[in-house]
């Protein structure tokens, strides 16, 4: 299991998903908005990003890879309804391994949050 995962989250609400994920050793880091993910996520190492749909703003493929630029490869998803996801599945912009769908279930969240980082981990570590 992993402890002290660290997840910035852009978005609002979800409270209970939140405390779920605390109380599994992770530390839930709300951020206003993408840049300050980015800004965030440059001072850092070690985490994952969870942003919402909406927050991405006009131009979700460009934030979305500004904020992967500065993630340098720790997992970052992007949380949306499965409407918005029936809208831009064809796009290509959201690799299906990269969005989370409403309803947030907390336990769905976590393994994919704890596959991810261990993959980020196993990387970090066999490049040093």
């Amino acid at each position: 299991m992993i402890q002290s995962l660290e997840i910035l989250y852009v978005g609002s609400g979800h409270e209970e998903a939140a405390r779920d994920l605390e109380g599994r050793g992770a530390r839930i880091l709300p951020v206003r908005s993408v840049y300050d993910a980015i800004v965030r996520l440059k001072r850092t190492t070690m985490g994952a990003t969870v942003v919402e749909l909406p927050r991405l703003g006009a131009s979700p493929k460009e934030a979305l890879e500004e904020l992967r630029t500065a993630a340098e490869g720790r997992p970052v998803f992007v949380f949306m309804s499965p409407e918005d996801w029936d809208k831009v599945r064809g796009e290509g912009v959201f690799p299906q391994e990269d969005v989370l769908l409403h309803p947030l279930y907390p336990e769905e969240l976590w393994r994919r949050l704890e596959r991810n980082a261990l993959d980020h981990a196993r990387h970090e570590f066999a490049d040093r």
